[in-house]
Order: C-alpha cells, then sequence, then structure tokens
C-alpha cells in the first residue's frame, strides 16, 4: 500500500528570508498568546506548520524528529518518508538522504529516519534519497568516499594490478610484491611462480628470474619471490626462470658469483662433496686421470707418485720396487735382490750361481761359488784345514769359543756389525768397491775413474792412461786411445795424427793425410812409407817403401793397441819385417785402388805414386 504524502515546496531563495521573519514572529505571538492565556485551551486553529494540535491536551505539540508538519492547522504529524530524515524536532519538512550515505533510526520501511550516515566499508550509494547503502561485490571497490573507505558513492570492478576479496574493505587494493593480478575484477592476488618475482606493487605481471641467479624473499615452496640476487659461489643457475641455485655437483666446483654452469674438476685434481668453490689437488700416492673427478686414485702395485695434482704415476725404475699401491716413492731393491726392468711390485731374489751386492740393482752378477739364491755376496772358496785330534790341552779345530764382541773385521772386509760375531761373519769387499779400514759395516763403491777387479780391496785403482772409468763401481776400465793421463773419467777423441818415430817417416818426406771412414791414412811425399791410425780400435801401423822383403816399423804409442795378430816379430817399438802382400798376417789396411792412388786394382806391392798434396 502506497502512502500519499503531501509536500510543502520551500518558497524560492528570494521569499525564504521574508518567510523566515514572519515565521517568528508567528511563533513569538503564538507563544504570547498561550502564555498569556493560562487557563486558555488551544484550539487547531491556533497551530502552524512544524506542529500539530492534540485533541487530548488541547495544545499544539511540535513535530518528532523523524516526522514533520508541513501546513497549519494540522490535526496530526507525518513521518519522513523513505530516502528522507529529519534530525530535529519542530519541522514542517524532511532533509534528504545524499548519495553515499543512508538513513538511520528508521522504521522497518525506511520511514521516520531520524539521522543519515555514510555508507560503511564495503558498501557504497550512487543515488541520493536512499534509506540503504548498497554492497559492493567482490571484485570491485567503491570509490568517492572518504581515507577511511566511508560514504561511497559508486562501485567501480578492480583494474588490473588490483584486487578486492574482503567484503570489510572498500576500496580495491594493489598487489603486493611477490604477486600480481593480470585481470580486471580479481578478488586476489596472484603469487609469483618458482623462477620469477616481482619486486613492485600493483604488478599485472612477474618478471623472469635470469640466469646465474635465483629469486629472494620467496615461500617455503620457491613462490612469491621479492626480488633477484647472483647464485653464489659453489651454486650455479644454468636457464633463466630456473628457480634456486644448483649446488656444484661432486667433481665439479663454481669459483665466482652469478655462474650459469659448474666447471668439472682438471685433470690432477677431484671434489667430492657438492657446493664446493674449489677442486682438491691429488696427493702424493695418487693420480686423477680424466676431468670430473670425484676422488683420487692410488697408484697401484709398481707405480708411485711423489708430487701432488698428477695425473699419472711413475714406474718404479729397474732396481727398485713398489710393494704397495698408494705409494709415494720407489723402494730400493734390498742386496742379493734385483729387478731388471721397470714397474715391478717385487724384486727378484739372486738366482743360484749369482749374487747382488749393492742394494737398487737391476742386474744379478754371476758368481760360480753361489750355491743358493738371494745371495748379497759372492761366497770365496776356502780350503778347510784337515782336522787334528784335541788335545787335553785345547779344544778341536773349529770348536774355538768367539769372543763375546767378536773380532774386528780386518780392511777389505766387512759385516753387519763390523766383527766377525757369531752367525755374522765378515765379508769380503766386492769387485768394483773396496774397504779401507778395518771395522766396517758396509763397503764403499769405487769413484768414477778407478775400478777394483777382484774381491777383499782395500782401495781402488787409478784407470792407467789408455784407459778412463766413466761410472761408480766399475770393476774393470774401459781402452780409451786419447786417454793420456791416468785416472780419466771420460775419453777424448783422438783427433791429431800421433808423432811418429823418425824411421816411420823417412827424413826429407813430407806428410798427407786423409780420414777415411773410421781410418786415418797418412802418407809421406814420393812414396817412402805411410800411416794408418784405426780410431775405433787404436791399432797405429807404421809402413816402409812397400817393395817386397822390406823393413817397416809398427810404433808403439802410450794408450793404444799396437798388437798385429801373426807378426813375426812381438816387439812393439822396433822395426819388425813387413809380410808380402799375401801374407794372412798383414793388417787389415785400406786397398788402393786407381782413382785413389794411380795404380792398377790388384797391384799392392809398387809402392803408389807420388801424392797431389
Amino acid at each position: 500500500m502506497m502512502i500519499t504524502h503531501t509536500v510543502v515546496r520551500a518558497p524560492s531563495r528570494v521569499l525564504r528570508p521574508v518567510v523566515a521573519i514572519i515565521g517568528v514572529a508567528l511563533m513569538v505571538v503564538l507563544l504570547l498568546a498561550v502564555s498569556g492565556r493560562e487557563a486558555q485551551a488551544a484550539t487547531i486553529a491556533d497551530c502552524v506548520a512544524g506542529t500539530y494540535f492534540d485533541a487530548d491536551s488541547a495544545t499544539c505539540v511540535p513535530a518528532a524528529a523523524g516526522f514533520f508538519v508541513a501546513n497549519n492547522q494540522a490535526p496530526d504529524q507525518d513521518p519522513c518518508p523513505p530516502g528522507r530524515y529529519q534530525d530535529e524536532t519542530g519541522q514542517s519538512e524532511c532533509k534528504a538522504i545524499p548519495a553515499g550515505s543512508e538513513a538511520t533510526g528508521a522504521a522497518s520501511d525506511g520511514s521516520a529516519a531520524t539521522g543519515v550516515r555514510l555508507c560503511p566499508a564495503g558498501t557504497f550509494q550512487d543515488e541520493a534519497l536512499k534509506v540503504a547503502c548498497k554492497v559492493i561485490a567482490l571484485g570491485s571497490g567503491g570509490t568517492g568516499g572518504d581515507t577511511a573507505g566511508l560514504g561511497s558513492t559508486a562501485s567501480v570492478i578492480c583494474a588490473a594490478g588490483t584486487f578486492r576479496g574482503d567484503a570489510a574493505t572498500t576500496p580495491c587494493a594493489t598487489s603486493p610484491v611477490g604477486t600480481f593480478v593480470s585481470d580486471t575484477g580479481a578478488t586476489s592476488p596472484v603469487a609469483c611462480a618458482v623462477g620469477r618475482y616481482q619486486d613492485t606493487t600493483g604488478a599485472n605481471s612477474c618478471k623472469e628470474v635470469p640466469a646465474g641467479s635465483e629469486g629472494t624473499g620467496a615461500a617455503s615452496d620457491g613462490t612469491r619471490a621479492t626480488g633477484v640476487r647472483l647464485c653464489l659461489a659453489g651454486t650455479f643457475q644454468a636457464n633463466a626462470g630456473g628457480g634456486a641455485c644448483t649446488p656444484a655437483p661432486a667433481g665439479s666446483f663454481v669459483s665466482a658469483t652469478g655462474a650459469e654452469a659448474a666447471t668439472l674438476c682438471p685433470e690432477g685434481r677431484f671434489q667430492s662433496e657438492t657446493g664446493k668453490t674449489s677442486c682438491t689437488s691429488a696427493p702424493a700416492g695418487s693420480f686423477v686421470a680424466a676431468t670430473g673427478a670425484t676422488a683420487a686414485t692410488p697408484c697401484p702395485l709398481g707405480r708411485f707418485q711423489p708430487d701432488t695434482g698428477q695425473t699419472s704415476c711413475t714406474a718404479a725404475p729397474a732396481g727398485s720396487h713398489v710393494p704397495v699401491t698408494g705409494s709415494a716413492a720407489a723402494a730400493l731393491c734390498p742386496a742379493g735382490t734385483y729387478t731388471a726392468s721397470t714397474g715391478a711390485a717385487s724384486c727378484t731374489p739372486a738366482s743360484v750361481g749369482f749374487y747382488v751386492p749393492r742394494p737398487g740393482s737391476s742386474e744379478q752378477l754371476r758368481c760360480i761359488t753361489a750355491t743358493e739364491a738371494g745371495l748379497a755376496r759372492c761366497p770365496v772358496p776356502t780350503t778347510a784345514p784337515a782336522p787334528t785330534a784335541p788335545t787335553p790341552d785345547a779344544p778341536a779345530t773349529g770348536d774355538e769359543p768367539l769372543s763375546p764382541q767378536g773380532d774386528e773385521c780386518p780392511p777389505g772386509s766387512w759385516s753387519a756389525t763390523g766383527t766377525s760375531r757369531a752367525g755374522s761373519s765378515c765379508t769380503p769387499a766386492s769387485p768394483g768397491a773396496f774397504v779401507a779400514l778395518p771395522g766396517a759395516t758396509a763397503e764403499e763403491t769405487c769413484p768414477p775413474g778407478t775400478y777394483s777387479d777382484g774381491f777383499g780391496a782395500t782401495e781402488c785403482t787409478v784407470a792407467p792412461a789408455g784407459t778412463f772409468v766413466a761410472g761408480a763401481g766399475a770393476m774393470d776400465p774401459v781402452p780409451c786411445p786419447g786417454a793420456t793421463e791416468p785416472g780419466l773419467t771420460e775419453c777424448p777423441e783422438v783427433l791429431a795424427v800421433p808423432v811418429l818415430e823418425r824411421d816411420a817417416e823417412p827424413a826429407g818426406s813430407r806428410s798427407v793425410a786423409w780420414w777415411v771412414g773410421g781410418l786415418l791414412l797418412v802418407l809421406t811425399a814420393g812414396g817412402a812409407g805411410f800411416v794408418l791410425l784405426q780410431r775405433r780400435t787404436g791399432v797405429l801401423v807404421a809402413g816402409g817403401p812397400g817393395t817386397s822383403g822390406a823393413d817397416g816399423a809398427l810404433v808403439g804409442l802410450p794408450g793404444l793397441d799396437t798388437t798385429v795378430t801373426d807378426l813375426s816379430v812381438a816387439s812393439t817399438t822396433g822395426p819388425r819385417p813387413w809380410p808380402d802382400a799375401k801374407s794372412e798376417a798383414q793388417p787389415d789396411v785400406l786397398e788402393w785402388d786407381e782413382a785413389l792412388d794411380g795404380r792398377m786394382d790388384g797391384d799392392e806391392t809398387t809402392p803408389p805414386p807420388n801424392p797431389q798434396a
């Protein structure tokens, strides 16, 4: 049922002041009349606009709040219609509820409102004269209100980058860092996915984390990152948008920040743990042969490595062995054993008939008196004395008691204790070695330039002229044509013809020389004689005129082997007969031919014609 209300329109702006004055005057007159007629009752004719006549009390009553009286002589007051309100008494009209507000103290139908308030949070009112505010839909926000979100006069859909999902709020909220809102009308923001981030608010998308970096400020699942940072040393990220940085795997490393890949450990180095910034050098006794190793490999049997960070192991040299894995050094084979090849894991005992006198040997030495294997010295054969019958005053031969300390080993022999104590007899010095003092516990090796060719030497022999000894421990000197001094350690090369005796180069002759291969040929002018020096063997041959039956001279020089096989005269310094050309005792000299000396082939007895220098 619709209720019709009579509304008195307000006079125009020009008449309003006049009407107000007249109204005030009428009120004053009315009040004076009422007060002057205390005993006289009022009538409806006395009631003006804003009041109505109460028959029970016979008085004019002012309109209550929420009501109004528009006309004079009104029998009753009227409630403010919905959309209007009146917060004062004695009023002839109601006030309009503005947009962004709603009525208070109203009846259930919205009439008789006594006040007005701003639309609360989460509501709005875009029209005036409305009783209640409207609810703002989620995904939209109210506008036109105050900073507290009250009094919104409009509702708008939330734009991209904003959202509203709480009914108790009014405006759309901007998406926080680490989130985004890509569409309009959103009720909540979206968290940045793993590998993406957002460091500003109100964003409609997230940024991609670059390779070599990872998101920061993220949730426990890696989403909602609010920033980005470079991967720390020891970690890497190969892909853009790849999420958290990955620790370097075992066998690799990352030395700097912002890496997009781990680096494999190089050869010679390894890494057994993850997330490391460097690799570890292979320790001594091990090696790393390939890149990306997670552990070093111990050197196998027979091989060793003294240095760190190596890619392979070294084979034990001949004369040594490596009996365990992971060794940093090779061990010399003890005396009595040897290794002839490299890379041995164990040493070989000297065979029966051989011995090895020194540690670190690569070969065994012949010993006809060695009747058992693994001997470190060659037993010296001895002749046992004939047994004698014991006498009552002396013990039998061979049963003499030894002194507690034993007898001191004499020069030329040695033992582990330096004495001939029971169970430790003295051993003669080996060839190539010597023992100079008594009581020795080891033999000494002959130094270069000397040698020892027998057992029990007390000193080494100096290499004589015509020989040399290059290394230590020599048992024989080596022939050397150019060695004119004793004790040499290297062999000088013969480059000049030795000075010959006068009977090898007749007076008044002139010599001409050629090197022909390994031979030095010297001819004297006029064919008076020739000299042939074999550089390789050191044989010097001097000849006379060359005619059948003529005498020649074989000149002996220091350090040269001047022996000529089957010559009839053994002397090497004086004249000796020269055999004829057909004799088998003739030295092997260069055969003449036409091109060299002008003679016909086969003519070996006729002296060559005069050579031209």
